[in-house]
């Protein structure tokens, strides 16, 4: 699994904000920072998604998960 650090200095105010907005949405912090990555990583391309046999095929062919290790 991968782990990324991100790390702020204590005058830095965004720590609190994150908490708070993720209290506000009721979800954790850690799952607020996926949600902000997963946007800034949106490459609006709105074309149909790719088809595929079941859910796990699916989301690799569109990119959401890499192929399981065989």
């Amino acid at each position: 699994m991968a782990k990324f650090v991100i790390e702020y200095s204590d005058r830095e105010t965004i720590v609190e904000r994150l908490c708070e907005r993720a209290a506000s949405l009721n979800i954790s912090p850690q799952e607020l920072i996926k949600r902000f990555i997963d946007s800034g990583m949106n490459d609006s391309d709105n074309s149909p998604s790719v088809a595929a046999n079941n859910l796990d095929d699916f989301l690799v062919a569109n990119g959401v998960l890499k192929p399981a290790s065989t």
